[in-house]
């Protein structure tokens, strides 16, 4: 017989001269089915490569196999539970246990936009004034911004300037 769940099967073989003999076998599976956790990180900068993944089989059948593929489905040769250092994008991880059994699971690694800024510059109108301005407006990135300006300052914006060139 095939294609029956797990279970205990006996059957008993008759001869012609009605001789018997019994045979029992049992059909068993994994306790439960390939199941799976991970860990995952998004690119901290944009453009950058510092996402990770990690994975944590569980169920069917140890030990499991990894096969990793990015979002064009090209496999990345990579056959550990981890990937580490990689850029934006859908990963899929397909897991194989010993029987064969097998689970595919995608996941999304993203990144924050990139940082953009806008500076609005208030010369002074006379020689040798102090009202210059240096007002910045930054978005992107991840906010939570800190400045450090090449004149020692940490503000966003910097008053009461000479004149001169300031690097943030």
């Amino acid at each position: 017989i095939t294609n029956v769940p797990a279970n205990i099967y006996t059957v008993t073989v008759t001869d012609f001269n009605n001789c018997q003999r019994v045979l029992t076998d049992t059909v068993t599976q994994a306790a439960s089915p390939v199941s799976l956790t991970f860990n995952a990180g998004d690119v901290r900068c944009y453009g950058g490569s510092t996402g990770f993944i990690h994975l944590s089989p569980a169920g069917g059948t140890s030990p499991f196999t990894v096969q990793w593929f990015d979002q064009n489905g090209v496999s990345l040769n990579q056959h550990t539970s981890a990937l580490d250092s990689i850029p934006v994008g859908t990963f899929t991880a397909l897991i194989t246990d010993a029987q064969g059994c097998i689970l595919d699971t995608s996941i999304l690694i993203q990144q924050p936009p990139p940082i953009v800024w806008t500076d609005s510059v208030v010369d002074n109108l006379c020689f040798g004034e102090a009202n210059g301005q240096i007002i910045l407006n930054v978005s992107g990135g991840s906010p939570g911004y800190t400045y450090q300006w090449n004149n020692g300052d940490s503000t966003s914006s910097l008053s009461g300037l000479q004149a001169g060139t300031f690097t943030v």
